[in-house]
């Protein structure tokens, strides 16, 4: 229950005091009202400060700074007054004990730590750089790091076309190899005027042995088949050395051997037929056809 103070006869004195105020009588009808006014926000160039709240348990007040859009990071006590231009940084001064405007000094040489690949310590003056070593095959170019000519021209070089083989950079060296993705597997060489394959390619004369599909360029590249053959000789002693199985998907056979084997020596006399091979065999002892005989024999054929 409040307690109050009425009748003409009370002895209680309220005085006002700093940032309270005092209202009444203090009789029942005009009760003693106190109130206070202790906050009042007070915004400068540097902050701005917000005051809610009405004090009460529920409402507290709250007291909110928030930076001032005059506000300047010279407003910080171990700031200097100097105005800096354009290019300055903040620099410590000892003797003032203040951070003062000042030039954007290089960094001391060794204040980037980095071993032998690379130079320079990273200051206007001196860039930080890779260092190349030529004897190596590095070179530096305008876009970076990159391989020198030489090693290119030292490696075998892949390229999608002979168009685009034509159009290399850089150009080829005499005896530079490339590959082309159009002629999987081969190899080529540059003669110093032209790119020719890269592997001995024999010299025929007088044409192929047999031309299935196409007579045979020189130059062009050959491979070898070889076959283990075993096989029982008719009655005038022929059977097939390369059937057109052997030879499917083939232009030719430039030449074939028949290399016999077993206990029984022989030799093969080897002619061609159209599309396939045929040898006949003949005893090595008596000269005379070797009729109705199995026989075992390695074939080696160049082809192209």
């Amino acid at each position: 229950m409040p307690k109050t103070c009425c009748g003409s006869g009370c002895g209680c004195v309220l005085t006002s005091g700093p940032g309270v105020d005092v209202a009444g009588a203090g009789t029942a009808g005009d009760p003693f009202v106190l109130s206070a006014n202790i906050f009042e926000p007070l915004d400068n160039d540097t902050f701005n400060i917000t005051l809610t709240g009405d004090g009460e348990t529920g409402s507290p007040y709250t007291i909110e700074v928030e930076f001032a859009t005059t506000a300047s990071v010279k407003n910080l006590p171990d700031w200097s007054d100097n105005v800096p231009t354009n290019g300055q940084v903040p620099v410590w001064n000892s003797t003032l004990g203040l951070w003062v405007p000042g030039s954007n000094t290089p960094a001391a040489t060794g204040s980037v730590s980095h071993e032998n690949s690379l130079d320079g310590d990273g200051s206007p003056g001196d860039a930080l750089m890779v260092v190349h070593e030529p004897t190596r095959f590095t070179e530096t170019y305008t876009n970076g790091i990159g391989v020198s000519d030489i090693f290119i021209n030292q490696t075998i070089r892949k390229f999608p076309t002979t168009g685009d083989r034509d159009l290399a950079d850089p150009a080829p060296d005499l005896n530079t190899f490339s590959a082309l993705d159009s002629n999987p597997g081969d190899i080529d060489y540059w003669t110093g005027t032209e790119w020719l394959p890269a592997v001995s390619l024999p010299v025929v004369s007088n044409g192929a042995f047999l031309v299935l599909s196409g007579a045979y360029v020189d130059g062009t590249r050959t491979r070898q088949l070889l076959k283990q053959l075993t096989v029982t000789t008719d009655a005038t002693g022929k059977f097939t050395v390369l059937g057109s199985g052997d030879l499917a998907g083939l232009s030719g056979v430039i030449g074939v051997t028949v290399q016999p084997s077993g206990t029984v020596p022989y030799a093969v006399l080897v002619t061609a037929q159209p599309g396939y091979i045929q040898g006949t065999a003949y005893r090595l002892d008596t000269g005379g056809i070797y009729a109705l005989q199995p026989i075992q024999a390695l074939i080696n054929a160049t082809v192209y």
